[in-house]
């Protein structure tokens, strides 16, 4: 196997790698993952329970859509590529100045004619990817890609502060508590962006989180080498065993696995920061898979000793053995453990209370539903109104505490005294521009209902199958679509005029046939919670469709 392009770092830590079909590789970084590719496996099919079969030709051809019409041109037009900082048997990195920010970032220079076929269509795949899951500050960004007869040229990040676990390593093997709290917090937030793209990571580990410079703050970090990332659709399973042993979870060894995988892998993850070893530590791969697939954890031990129990709570959520009981990205990232407010000088949490951080969530979501559409509004409204007491019970407690006078109805006074009761920083003015943007001008108070249906977890709305029931409200004639005279009889808190109607079907309607399915329904109900459309270019929305039990459920609904 010839030598991997050298990761754009300042020095190396090479991971090794599980890759299709058990093949030893490389994972490092975009460059890297040349090496892989003579050794890929082309019969790898994922595939999927009452949905068409969704195969690796699939994958290419979406991350050919992606690339295609990527290219910038002449890279030499925008960039000086500058000193030379890494040589391999496919090309060079380099730095490179940004004429007009003059930026300095790294360049890597992939000679074409040393590729067949096959790799090119590698080496754009996690172009690809990446440029799909660009924007979010914990993934390293491709600034561009530019391609000419015998050179493809990527400009991305530098990222100098080596890998996490190059840092680990100097600090001792492990990290306290609190430094912990804020790398998983990072990690967490791009595996949930990845999935809200349709991207599963599959090696997430140390090894491919680096620190943008040596002085960065932990919440700095960098995601790096998506070249075994795949796209996957709402309710498909993948069948390659594709990742890094150590860090897979059970059901990859039994090849069918879908996005709960990279929850088992974040959890291996936090481990490794909290104790400085792996849960499993068999040395041969037969006995390794044995041991993954008993999934027995243990956090017991000196290393484990000064842990928090939430920590630990955190953990065995994320290291469950059945997929569909592990909490999510954003489940987890809504665990106490994330909200500390107390810790010891040695780095452990002794405190997890934070109200503060539950009026700022609160306030969000009022934020996010006021600037939805009535459509939106009305859908959420119908989703939560179908829920058991049981699952909303912590919202309704929180709205009886704002309710000072008891009527049932939140007054601009009284969320404002709440907000500001909890350290949360609002003025009237914005209180009142929320409350009138949920039913028109003029309306000064919030029902019971319209705050349930804003503070609810739009996250956790499939998971009690809530939008195919709210998508059948406006459903009335059964047809599978919603109708622009379907849309205004649904709206039974606002009339809504015809021209009104259309627009509003228009932002929704992707195939622009006049009409919206339950896809595009869904896609527009998964939008993030703060208002911002996510743009999926080959699926209408990711869907997890693991049922949860009450208690958990309950825990989650306003966090």
């Amino acid at each position: 196997m010839p030598p991997a392009l050298p990761p754009a770092r300042t020095s190396e830590h090479d991971g090794e790698s599980l890759g299709r079909r058990l093949s030893s590789k490389l994972s490092v970084s975009i460059s890297s993952m040349l090496s892989r590719l003579s050794s890929k496996s082309d019969s790898g099919q994922s595939r999927s329970s009452g949905s068409p079969h969704y195969t690796s030709q699939d994958s290419s051809s979406l991350s050919r859509d992606i690339f295609w019409g990527r290219s910038e041109g002449n890279v030499e037009e925008k960039y000086d590529l500058c000193e030379e900082i890494g040589r391999g048997a496919f090309g060079v990195v380099r730095k490179a100045k940004d004429k007009t920010s003059g930026r300095i970032l790294c360049c890597k220079t992939i000679n074409k004619e040393c590729l067949n076929e096959q790799q090119l269509r590698e080496v754009q795949h996690e172009a690809a990817v990446m440029l799909h899951l660009r924007g979010h500050p914990n993934v390293v960004t491709v600034m561009g890609v530019f391609e000419d007869e015998r050179q493809m040229y990527i400009v991305e990040e530098l990222c100098t502060g080596g890998s996490l676990t190059q840092m680990m390593e100097r600090r001792g093997g492990y990290l306290p508590e609190r430094d912990a709290i804020k790398i998983m917090k990072a990690v967490l937030e791009v595996v949930a962006h990845c999935h809200s793209m349709g991207v599963l990571y599959r090696d997430i580990k140390p090894d491919n989180f680096l620190l943008l410079d040596p002085s960065a703050s932990y919440s700095q970090i960098k995601a790096i080498d998506f070249g075994i990332s795949v796209f996957l659709k709402p309710g498909e399973f993948e069948q390659e065993m594709c990742g890094t042993p150590s860090y897979m979870a059970p059901e990859v060894f039994d090849n069918e696995y879908s996005l709960p995988s990279d929850i088992w892998s974040c959890g291996v993850m936090m481990y490794q920061l909290l104790s400085g070893s792996f849960p499993f530590k068999a040395k041969t791969m037969i006995d390794l898979s044995r041991e993954i697939l008993t999934g027995k954890v243990n956090m017991e031990g000196e290393s484990w000793r000064k842990v928090s129990p939430v920590a630990k709570d955190l953990l065995t959520h994320l290291m469950t053995m059945r997929p569909e009981k592990r909490f999510t990205a954003q489940e987890a990232l809504h665990h106490p453990w994330f909200h500390a407010r107390r810790v010891s000088m040695s780095g452990v949490v002794t405190k997890v209370i934070d109200r503060k951080g539950l009026a700022n969530t609160m306030l969000q979501r009022l934020r996010s539903f006021s600037k939805m559409s009535s459509f939106q509004q009305e859908a959420m409204r119908q989703a939560v109104s179908r829920l058991d007491e049981a699952h909303v019970a912590g919202i309704k407690a929180m709205f009886r505490n704002l309710d000072k006078d008891g009527n049932g109805e939140l007054s601009i006074q009284e969320i404002l005294e709440g907000l500001v009761a909890q350290g949360v920083q609002i003025q009237e003015e914005e209180v009142q521009d929320i409350i009138n943007r949920l039913d028109g001008a003029g309306i000064n108070t919030i029902s019971s209902d319209e705050f349930l249906a804003a503070v609810f977890n739009r996250s956790l709305l499939e998971k009690h199958n809530l939008l195919e029931s709210a998508f059948k409200h406006f459903d009335a004639d059964g047809d599978g679509f919603i109708s622009k005279e379907d849309l205004q009889k649904g709206l039974t808190s606002k009339a809504v005029e015809q021209d009104k109607a259309e627009e509003m079907l228009r932002l929704v309607d992707v195939d622009g046939n006049g009409k919206v399915d339950l896809d595009e329904f869904v896609a527009m109900m998964m939008r993030d919670n703060q208002g911002k459309e996510r743009r999926w270019p080959y699926l209408g929305a990711v869907i997890s469709n693991s049922p949860n039990s009450s208690e958990r459920t309950q825990s989650c609904s306003i966090m």
